[in-house]
Parts: C-alpha cells; structure tokens; sequence
C-alpha cells in the first residue's frame, strides 16, 4: 500500500521535472532571444500523454504507455513511449507553421535518490535530481505553406557530468536533404545558461526536385555546416561551411551560379570598448567558380551592441587576375528596419571581362556579348532609407569594348570617365541628381543634372537638364556603327556637334524639349558626298508624340553619281517643318528642298544644267502598318515647272507596296525638254510645242527586287513643230496622243508592256515634198512582254499605221536583250498606195523641179513581207516585195502598164540563190511599144540581176540593154551596172517627140558600161549623132545629184564637119554655108546652166562648098561678140547686099565661176577676128576684142539672136 501511495506521488513529479528540464533547455540566456524572435511569440504547444492501465510485479509497477523502475546503479527510471507532441509557429522565418508535431520518441528519464543509496525505491527525497534524459527515434512532421518537411531518428541526451556542467547531446536525419545533423552542447544548470555550443550539419543536399528556395531562386547542391559558440567569459563565435556542386537558377530557367564550390570561414568574438560591448568579426571565403579563377573574398569589422552598429574596417573581393573591389564604412541600426549607411567603395583594375565570363557562363539562355574594360571606380555612399540616402562616385574605364557578333563597340586607346553626385530623400521619395558626367575621351561629354519626384510612386516625375557635345562624329560613327540599323549604308561623317534637352513631368509621359546643332567638313555616303554641312534642328516631345518643329541641312555643295553619270549641286537646303510623331507609331510634317544649282554629267558631257530647284510636300507615316504617303509634291526649276505628285509607300512583312501619280506640264522649247533633246538639237533639228504627262504607278517589291508593279501613263502634246537646221524639213501643227501601261503580275516573271500613239492634224514639207496628214493621222500600237528571268522581249503586236496609205505589222522575239540581243522578228508592209502617195506627197515636188513630169500618173500597190533573224549587229534578213499592177503614164507618150514585181531577197552572211520575175503588160516610149514582157530576176547575196536581155525597137531603130545588176542593194554603197547599145533611131522621130524642130540624121549609142550609184550615173563610151552631113561624138557623159533640184551633166562634145547650111537651114538664125568643126571640153551643166567648159570651134575650107554668110546671120554674130550697137551693115553701100564671102569664121570660149572668156582668131594684142571676110569686095569683118563678160550677159545676148 505504501508502495502505490509512492507511485501516485511521484509520477507528477517526473513528469513535472521533465518539463523543468525542458524549460531550462529553452529558457537559457543565449537563446531565448533568438527564439522569440524568429518565432515572433506567437506560438502554440500542447501535450498529450495516453490514458493509463496499472499493473505492477514483484520490482516494477506498469502502467500502459508508462514504466517506472529502479536503475542498477541507484535511483529509478521513467520510460514514456507515446509522448506526442503538438503545436503551431506562426511567421517563422516569414512563413507560416501550422502543424509541428513530433510522434513517437521514447523519452527516458533517470531520477537519482536524495541520499544516493542502493536499495531501490525505499523514500527517494524531494526536490529530486534527474541524472539523464533522453530522446529516442522520435519523428518530427513540419507542415507550412512549403509543404510538409519530416526529420527522422531525433535522438537527444541531456545529462549531467563530474563537473559542475551538464552535457546536451543529439542528432537527427532529414530525408529530404539526406542529412544528417549532430548537436552538443555544455550547460550551466546552475545560472542556468549555455557555456559552448557545437552544431554540425553534414551532408546537407538540394536537388532540383528538392531545392532550397529564396524568392524566386531555386538552391542546389552539397552543404556541410560546422558552428561552435563559446559564452560566458570569452564570449566567442565560430563557423564553417562547406559547399560543393552549387547551381544558383531562376525560376524563369536563368543560371547565377553554376558549379560552385568551396569553403566559408568566419567567427565573432565579444568586445568591450570605452564601456561600448560589442563583437569583432571576421569571415573569408574561397570559392571555386569555374569561369572565375582564384577567387577570394574577407571581411574584417566589428559590431557595437550599444550603437547597434557594423563597422567594416575591410571588405574585399580580390581575383588573382581580374582585379580588386574593396569598402569600407559603417552600417548602423541594424536592428532597425531602415540601416544606416556611410561606405566607401573601390574597385581597382577590375578587368570587365570577368563579369562577361560570368555572365555568359551563369546566363548561356541570355546575351553572348564579350565585354572589355579595365575599370578604376571610388566613390561613396551615405544615409539610409528612412532619412534618405547621398551617393559621389568618379570611375575611369579604360579600352572599354563590347562584342556581340555582328555588333562591336571598340573604345581601345580610349578612356571613359564616369562621375555622378546627388541624393534621395526618402521621406520626400525625392531623387536629386546633382551632376551625371560622361566623358568619352576625344568622342562625346554628357552633362546631365535634375531631379525625380516620387520615386517610390508608379509614375515618378521628371525634370532635367542634357548637354552632349559631339567631339568627332567620323570617330562616333565607326565606334557605334555596328549597332546601328543599316550600318553597310551609314556615311562617313567628319564633324562636331551639340544637343541639348529638357526633360519635364512624369517618366511614363514626360515632356522633352531640345535642340541640335551639328556642323563640319562632309558627310560621304556610298554614292554622294554632302560638303560643307550644318545641320540644326528643334524638336519637343510630349504625350507619346514626338515633334520637329524645324530642322534645317545646309550644305555648300553635294556631289554623287556613278561611273556613267554624275550629278553636283550647290548651296543645299533641305528644310523639315511642323513634324509629328504620335505615339501610335504615326508621322505627319512638311519638307521644302532649294537647291541653287544642279549639273548632271555623262560620259558624253554635261546633259543637264539646271538650277533654283525647289521641292516641296507633305508627307504621312503611320508605323503600324508600315505606309508612308507623300502628298501634294511639287516640283519646280529654272527647266522643270509645276510638277505635281502623289506618292504612297506602304511597308509589309511581305515586302514593300509603292503607289503614286505624277503630272508634269511641259514645254519642247524650254527647261527639261531642251536637255532631253539636246542630242537632236546637236544633229540641227528644232522642236517646238507642249503638253502633259501624266503616270499612275503601283509597285511590289520584295527582298529588293519588284514583284508586281503597274504603270500607266498617257500623254498629250499640241501644237508642236519640228524643223532641220536650214528647214529643209518642216513639220507643223503635231497633235499627239499617246498611252502607255506596263504590268508585272505577283509570281511572274514577265513584264507586260503596251504602247498606243497617234499623231495627228499635221503638215509636213521635207524640201519640195509636201504631205497634208490633218486627214491621215499616224498611229503606233505596241504590246509585248518582257522575260526578267531570261532576259528577253517577246513582241506579240506592233504595228505603225498611216490612214489610207500603208501599214506596218511585226511580231517576234528579242532573246538575251541587256548583252547580245538575238532576233528573230517578221513582218508585214502591207497595202502601200502608191498613187496616194504620187499624189498627195510627191507630185507638187517633182513637177515643179520637172516640168516634164507634168501629168505624170502612178497607180499600184506594194506589199512587203520580211523576217530578221541572229545577232543584231550581224542579222539574217530575209525580204519578198510584191508589187502589183503598177502603172505609170505621161502625157508624151510615154506610159508603163500592167507592171508586177515579185522580188526576194537576202541580207546576211549565209549564201543563196532566189529566183524573182519583172512582168510588164505593156509599155510605150518615144512612139515604140512593149507587150507582155517578162523577165526572170537572179537574186544573190550582194546582187540581183536580170537573167535576159531588154530589146525595144523604137523610131526606126532598136535599143539593146543588157548586162542590169543591181550589186549590194541593201548597202550603202549600192552600185547598177548595165550596157546600151542603140542602132539606127531616127532623128527626125526623135527630135518630133521633143518638140525640136525636125531634121534628118541617125543616132547611134555603144556604151558598155552604165554605173548608177544612187546619186550619180557614170558611163564608159560613146554617143554619136549623125546629122547635117557631119558627126557629134559625145564621150565621159555622167549625171550627178540626179534626185536632187540641183542635179549636173558632164560631158565632152565633139563636132566635125557639120554643113552650116543644113544646120542655120534647120534652126533658122539666118544662111551661113560652110564646114564647121570643133570641140567642148569638160563641160559641166547644172540644173540645166553650164558652170564650165572649155570650147573652141572654126569652120575649115572643101572644095565645093562656098563660105558665104548672110547678112541677118551677120547681125546675131556680132551682137554675140559686141552685145550690139550700130552696124555698118545699115550705112553705104553695105545696105544693098544681102550676103558676103568670109574666108574663116571661129572663136574660143572659156567658162568659170560664171565668167565667160570669149576670144577670136588671128588676133594681136586683145584683137581677133570672129568672121574676117573674103579677099574681094564688099568685105566685111567681125573683129572681138578679148573680154571677160558674165555667162549671165552671154544669155542676155542670146535671147537677142533668137529675137
């Protein structure tokens, strides 16, 4: 019974002694503190202990889920196997723990006896001492908003020692790390406080299923956790970490750290300082980083409890290779929730390519830049977050450079300085910026100072002030070129500049003013250079819209081009006013371009000069959906007036949608068109007149090159004359209307082309050829395609028509165009009036330099079927002209009837024989007839001939013409070779026809050779008449100019034995009987006047022929060598004969540049005798005295004689 009263007495106060023991754990000085605060005293505990069931033996009492007994070496025991234990932690390390539950321990206490005795249970004193408790395979089960984390084998033993100490000691496994973690600990019970603390971790794993998270980063790899405390008197901390394999990610999959490993050494130790407690620390790491080398970092400071301050007499972050940083300083109220901060940082030959390496090794999924740099940097920071923070700093950077395939930024040889001072206040959330200095040696300054309001807000506000100065923009330009857009086409630029900005209200929508000022030597882009340039613009921007109120390029000369052509402007403005970029990606503004002069050059010469050019629009952006429109663009110069136009330029992923139109007022006389036709006025023609074009054009491009395109444009010209140097040619009143289109379908490679024109209302006078066309317009229709890909012009249709007269049709192929364009066309002249164009063009002009022609008639049609083909400097030209009943008719008799011509032939360099045939139905010259001629044509490559002879017999005689061959027809060198021979025509028939006075005689031709050249007519042989019992030879006659008003005969005449008395009979200018002969030598007659001869003619003594002259024939020779006057034929005795005997009659003649030298015979001095009369009386002379007299006054003589 005794025994049971003990029991129920000493449970209560086991179970009240392990609580004790447990407050004494928790209740210790050293951390209580740290507890409440991590804990921040919102904790819960219970605990729950199983009902209990009493059953006891001769040595023990058993109650279920409870023993109590006696221990070998004295005392007694209690084992409690189920004890569970709840609770909750809130806000422990800023998380939230609603369940901590540990299950399952065995706890195990042994209680020693008052007196220490052997005995057993016999009366064990009170207060009671507990020599050991312990903490058996219990399991702890964390549940948070992380989820639930479990720690297994919790096993700990507290007890106590032969010194005045007591030992804690314990471990655990947490399966999730794989760690496992031993404590040991040295307890004063007696204060109660903790003397030495030793914890270990070893072990310690985050995987990437399990990582240890803080923010948003996730944790992996291998720790070991090594800490030892020492308190009371020495007051000393230290510690050691050791990682292995450690990668740092973002939850966005970015690395920070990638394979790290090393070992962090640190420790604390108690100080009294001038009645200030506080710690010294000092901690160093070495970690091995794989992109960084030797890498090492210390801190050396102290901590003062009373001004709950850090002091950092060294911080350092030291590579053996990349440099230094440094700081030193003070933070202050670390126990507050806002430190305070007075630091000091340095950085020394901090080679800014480590941070490259780092960063493209820990952020491979980001940027692959390279980063270049030595860099120096001080400066300092102080305040703190509540009162508000200043900050100083100067840095230099030395070749710095950034690499980014394709993009480079070299700053090499280069110093960069950096320096900024200012402050935040916290309270006012105000940023100051005092001064913000960049200084790119030799290249930029920036100047920049202001402030910003409300920077902890969502939309802080701006004010600021910017200066940049351009200290070399050729230099600028090569150092950022590479990150520029279209950098292949940036220019060349030497000059210097300045901007300035102004910078006002909130970040999100602030408002900017500023300018830019920009001058210097050139600006040489790929294919211009811009001389002598300033450039200053001003702009604001405000409500996500940028604007330009003016910008102003001024150059003095600007010059460019190629090797073909060339262009050089002078005095340069180009003036941009009122531009506006919206926010919404929209751009509206005006530009005005002068230029003073303008000289555009070829490789033939200057072939534009212009000048005073002035350009004006309005242009419109809008950048989401990438369309430009240029609207109301005017052009004018000194040549170019008044064009008009409409330009719209719309950007697409696709490519590029250009459209427009354009009109353009004209003149032929003057500004632009004078150049254009320069080349005509070189070769003496003059055009006159006006009009207008105008063209609508749409273009797709796509990676540069057109994908559809259309243009149409039509043109209208009026009143336009044209005219050679000495208006031989003449055309008036041109009326021309013309329409063009050219089309590229999306997808296809051909580019179709058509071509309509008309003229009309036109008169045209080409020497003495007249044609009226106000009733016959002249049309052109072409439509064909071009092969971009094969580089060929395929004509489906081309046609040139004259109403009523003829028309022109071809089609066919031009193949590889742009180098050694290849032909193969055929075409038709077809329905050519021949009469029509008699009548109404030539007619006028050949009878009036003609008289003979007067009543000609002309009747027929002409086709004319050809084909081209091969190279264009060497073709094949194959012909077939066709002509069909021709008829030509002339009032003397002279008509040609029924006439067909069916001719081929060829033009080339291949060879060939083609067969054609002449078919004449009938024919009638000089009273002879022809019927039903046919003759056979031979046609080669250089000539056609006619395979048979031509035999008229005509007045009483026969003509022969043989031999015709028509040699290079096609060339310009044509040549008509033929032979006559004429055998017994009559000359009295002859001299009939033309209206002669008829005489007897014969005329007989031998000439073997008949050369036509086109212009001239040469011959080889004679021409002999027979008449007045004597003969006339006519050798070397040859016609010039033939086609032209002044055509020329050459010939050499001779004369012998003419019976004068036949020949005065026949031409009545009075009796002389007698035997002439003589000569003309080189006579030449143009357009029916002699220019020169050379004549000498006498007559010569027979037997039976008297000389004898009449006295009428007497007068007209002596007004032929006198001009007239008195004659002694009227006075005395002279006036009763009617003739008289001379002995000789003669003269010499010479003829040049109108000067006739007419001399007599038997003379002295300047005398001679053109008649001298006979021995026996009357006698009666004709003597001339030598004289030059104009061939003009010869003819007035002339006329005297025949009146």
């Amino acid at each position: 019974m005794k025994k049971k009263r003990l029991l129920l007495f000493l449970f209560p106060g086991l179970v009240l002694s392990f609580i004790f023991a447990l407050y004494l754990i928790i209740k210790t000085s050293a951390y209580l503190p740290l507890l409440e605060g991590v804990l921040e005293r919102k904790t819960g505990i219970s605990i729950e202990i199983g009902g209990v069931d009493i059953s006891w033996n001769a040595k023990e009492i058993y109650l279920h889920n409870l023993r109590v007994g006696s221990e070998e070496g004295g005392g007694f025991f209690m084992s409690i196997p189920l004890l569970h234990i709840k609770g909750s932690l809130m806000g422990f390390i800023h998380r939230r723990i609603d369940l901590l539950e540990m299950e399952r321990p065995a706890v195990y206490l042994n209680i020693l006896s008052g007196t220490g005795g052997k005995r057993g249970m016999r009366a064990p004193p009170l207060p009671f001492q507990i020599g050991r408790a312990t903490v058996r395979e219990g399991m702890l089960r964390i549940r948070s908003s992380a989820g639930i984390t479990q720690m297994r084998s919790i096993n700990l033993s507290l007890y106590r020692t032969d010194t005045p100490y007591s030992m804690l000691e314990g471990g655990m496994v947490i399966p999730a790390l794989g760690a496992a973690v031993r404590l040991k600990a040295v307890l004063d019970h007696k204060r109660p406080s903790i003397k030495e603390l030793q914890l270990v971790a070893e072990r310690v794993g985050f995987t990437e299923e399990n990582p240890l998270r803080v923010g948003g980063l996730k944790i992996m790899g291998r720790f070991s956790v090594m800490l030892r405390v020492f308190m009371e008197t020495r007051r000393k901390a230290s510690g050691e970490i050791k990682f292995r394999e450690v990668f740092i990610r973002g939850d966005d999959g970015r690395v920070f750290l990638e394979g790290a490993s090393g070992t962090v050494q640190g420790g604390a130790e108690e100080m009294v300082k001038d009645r200030k407690v506080g710690y010294k620390i000092k901690a160093s790491l070495s970690p091995v980083v794989p992109p960084v080398k030797g890498l090492h970092a210390e801190i050396a400071g102290s901590y003062m409890i009373n001004e709950d301050s850090l002091f950092i007499r060294k911080a350092s972050l030291v590579t053996d290779r990349y440099g230094r940083v440094a700081v030193r300083g003070r933070i202050s109220g670390l126990r507050g929730r806002t430190p305070g901060l007075d630091l000091l940082v340095k950085t020394g030959q901090l080679d800014l390519s480590t941070m490259e390496r780092v960063y493209s090794f820990y952020g491979r999924q980001g940027s692959s830049a390279v980063v270049k740099g030595i860099l120096d940097l001080e400066g300092t920071l102080k305040g703190s977050l509540k009162e508000g923070l200043r900050w100083s700093f100067t840095s230099e950077v030395r070749d710095f450079g950034i690499e980014r395939p394709p993009q480079m930024i070299s700053l090499k040889g280069r110093v960069t300085g950096l320096s900024s001072e200012g402050s935040y206040q916290s309270q006012k959330d105000n940023l100051t910026l005092e001064k913000l200095n960049v200084d790119i040696d030799g290249l930029l300054d920036v100047r920049m100072k202001g402030f910003i309001n409300k920077l902890g807000k969502g939309n802080p506000e701006v004010a600021s002030d910017v200066e940049i100065e351009i200290k070399d923009a050729g230099s600028a330009r090569r150092v950022f070129s590479s990150i520029l857009p279209f950098q292949e086409r940036l220019p060349v630029v030497e000059g210097k500049g300045r901007m300035h900005l102004r910078i006002n209200g909130s970040l999100e929508s602030p408002e900017v003013r500023g300018g830019v000022e920009v001058q210097g030597r050139h600006i040489k882009g790929m294919w211009y250079v811009i001389n002598h340039y300033s450039l200053d613009a001003g702009f604001h921007f405000s409500r996500g819209s940028l604007n330009v109120d003016r910008a102003v390029l001024k150059a003095d000369s600007v010059n460019g081009g190629n090797r073909k052509r060339s262009f050089t402007t002078r005095r340069v403005v180009v003036d941009m006013r009122d531009v506006g970029v919206s926010g919404k990606g929209s751009a509206r503004g005006r530009l005005l371009v002068k230029i003073k002069e303008l000289l555009m050059e070829g490789v033939e010469g200057v072939f534009m000069r212009d000048g005073d050019l002035r350009l004006s629009c309005v242009f419109y952006a809008r950048a989401a959906d990438r369309e430009l429109e240029i609207n109301s663009l005017r052009f004018d110069s000194r040549e170019i007036k008044g064009v008009d136009a409409r330009i719209s330029l719309k950007l697409q992923r696709r490519g590029t949608i250009v459209k427009g139109s354009i009109e353009y007022p004209f003149s032929l006389a003057e500004g632009l068109m004078v150049r254009l036709l320069e080349g005509l006025k070189r070769k003496g023609l003059q055009i006159q007149g006006g009009g207008i074009i105008r063209s609508d054009f749409a273009f797709n491009f796509k990676k540069g090159r057109p994908s559809g395109l259309t243009i149409r444009t039509s043109l209208a010209l009026k009143d336009a004359s044209l005219s050679n140097r000495d208006e031989t040619v003449m055309a008036e009143g041109i009326r021309l209307q013309g329409n063009s289109s050219v089309r590229l379908d999306e997808g296809s490679d051909t580019l179709d082309m058509g071509l309509e024109l008309t003229a009309s209302g036109f008169e045209v006078l080409a020497g003495e050829i007249y044609g009226d066309f106000s009733k016959r317009p002249v049309s052109l229709s072409v439509r064909a395609g071009y092969d971009m890909k094969g580089k060929s012009l395929k004509i489906e249709d081309a046609s040139l028509r004259i109403k009523d007269v003829a028309e022109v049709s071809a089609s066919g192929r031009i193949g590889d165009i742009l180098r050694s364009p290849l032909l193969d066309l055929k075409g038709r002249v077809s329905g050519l009036d021949l009469k029509g164009i008699y009548n109404d063009y030539l007619h006028d002009a050949y009878v009036t330099r003609y008289a003979v022609l007067e009543g000609l008639g002309v009747q027929g049609l002409t086709d004319l079927e050809f084909s081209i083909k091969g190279q264009m400097n060497s073709p094949e030209i194959n012909t077939h002209l066709m002509v069909r009943d021709f008829s030509l008719k002339l009032d003397r008799g002279f008509y040609l009837r029924g006439v067909d011509l069916d001719l081929p032939f060829h033009i080339g360099k291949e060879d060939g024989e083609y067969r054609g045939m002449l078919k004449i139905g009938s024919a009638s010259i000089g009273g002879a007839r022809i019927t039903q001629l046919r003759i056979p044509l031979l046609v080669r490559k250089e000539s056609i001939s006619f395979s048979r002879s031509i035999r008229v017999e005509m007045m009483g005689g026969e003509v022969v013409i043989d031999g015709i061959e028509i040699r290079r027809p096609m060339g310009p060198d044509r040549l008509l070779h033929a032979s006559i021979n004429m055998k017994g025509l009559d000359l009295s028939l002859l001299s009939k026809n033309f209206d002669m006075p008829v005489f007897e005689g014969e005329l007989t031709a031998t000439v073997p050779d008949i050369v036509f050249t086109g212009k001239s007519i040469y011959t080889d042989g004679e021409v002999i008449v027979r008449a007045f019992d004597g003969t006339i030879r006519i050798e070397n006659l040859a016609l010039h100019n033939i086609a032209s008003p002044a055509m020329s005969l050459e010939a050499d005449v001779t004369v012998d034995d003419i019976n004068l008395s036949m020949l005065t009979k026949t031409f009545d200018t009075g009796h002389i009987s007698g035997i002439l002969r003589g000569y003309v030598k080189d006579l030449v007659v143009v357009n029916g006047q002699p220019q020169q001869f050379r004549a000498a003619f006498e007559t010569v003594k027979r037997r039976g022929v008297p000389q004898i002259i009449s006295v009428r024939a007497l007068r007209k020779i002596q007004i032929l060598g006198a001009g007239g006057g008195g004659s002694i034929l009227d006075r005395g005795i002279y006036q009763f004969f009617k003739e008289y005997r001379y002995s000789k009659m003669g003269f010499r003649a010479t003829l040049k540049n109108d000067t006739l030298l007419l001399e007599g015979f038997e003379g002295e001095g300047n005398r001679g005798y053109i008649v001298k009369g006979g021995f026996l009386p009357p006698r009666v002379d004709v003597i001339n005295y030598t004289q030059r007299i104009s061939f003009k006054e010869l003819v007035e003589r002339l006329k005297r004689i025949r009146k």
